[in-house]
């Protein structure tokens, strides 16, 4: 239930959110969070997400990751103008130790994954900017050969099928180079 109330003060009649007696304030209403607080909470910044792994990876690359989700910093929250986007301006690689089950056996791996460390608002991307025949947007092509750009932030990410080419081969996928490597354990 969400209650609002507009004015100065004061609570909206039959608005009982309380969870409990401790929540209360000494005369027994809700704490209010100021504004300032409100506001900077929400602006765009790197915040921590929960990012599915099989998602992250456009596959999976064994038949069980533990664990499935990791939480990694990347931008969002609220731009003053509805014409304006959170959008990373600083973004580094982190690397984590996942481990990787194919029964009947399973080691540790290390899996490469993007976070964000500044964030900007931008103005959004025209719709023209896509071609009516084509999903696909007008980045700029990738230097590395088995890379292709993501269509919404034009960085470059290694093709699905190379992550797929790696899996089969039981060996992981270097993000820098797109080229298989032996997990490192």
């Amino acid at each position: 239930m969400v209650a609002v109330t507009w004015g100065l003060g004061g609570t909206a009649a039959g608005s009982s959110c309380r969870k409990n007696s401790e929540d209360l304030t000494p005369t027994g209403l809700l704490p209010v969070v100021s504004w300032i607080d409100v506001y900077t909470r929400a602006t765009c910044q790197p915040r921590e997400v929960v990012v599915p792994l099989t998602v992250e990876l456009m596959g999976t690359v064994a038949k069980q990751l533990v664990p499935s989700c990791v939480t990694v910093q990347r931008c969002g929250g609220c731009c003053p103008d509805d014409g304006l986007e959170c959008v990373p301006t600083g973004q580094h690689q982190v690397r984590m130790q996942i481990l990787m089950i194919r029964y009947p056996s399973s080691q540790l791996g290390e899996m490469s994954l993007e976070e964000h460390s500044q964030c900007e608002c931008r103005p959004k991307k025209k719709d023209s900017a896509v071609k009516p025949d084509s999903p696909r947007t007008l980045c700029p092509r990738c230097t590395q050969r088995h890379q292709r750009p993501d269509p919404r932030t034009c960085r470059c990410h290694c093709r699905r099928r190379s992550f797929l080419r790696c899996q089969g081969r039981g060996l992981e996928l270097n993000p820098d180079t797109c080229r298989c490597r032996k997990l490192r354990r």
